[in-house]
């Protein structure tokens, strides 16, 4: 008795995991790679930089992100793109046409909060980013 149960309950848990398919097989692959899509929407997260009163952006256009890297906006050189304020990244933004449609925060800690800026584009925006994420 013991014995068929365990068999059943092996089987039973054999067919659930060989029946999940691998999300990268299902996914269409033209989202992977984010230079194969237009980009509509990007999102940037401001970071100040450490005994520095100027700040980093981060951004997000839906690209792949490998763990321990992050994508900033660069420069044309592929340097990190330090900026004044938030305001000068949001006045970068608008030079390269994007426009800001909405702005929220979520709170980390009990005293620290992060912003999140949500841009779109017409589709005639530059993205503001190396391809090479570093």
């Amino acid at each position: 008795m013991k014995f068929s149960t365990i068999f059943l309950l092996l089987f039973f848990f054999t067919q659930v995991a060989t029946s999940q398919s691998d999300p990268t097989e299902t996914m269409d692959r033209t989202y992977q790679d984010s230079t194969d899509i237009p980009v509509k929407y990007c999102l940037i997260i401001p970071s100040g930089k450490f005994l520095s009163k100027y700040i980093d952006i981060q951004i997000d256009y839906g690209q792949e992100q490998a763990i321990f890297k992050n994508s900033y906006i660069r420069d044309e050189d592929g340097n990190k793109r330090t900026f004044n304020s938030i305001v000068h990244a949001l006045n970068y933004m608008d030079s390269l046409g994007w426009e800001l449609v909405k702005t929220y925060s979520e709170q980390e800690t009990e005293n620290n909060f992060r912003s999140y800026y949500l841009f779109k584009s017409e589709g005639d925006a530059t993205l503001p980013i190396n391809q090479e994420t570093r």
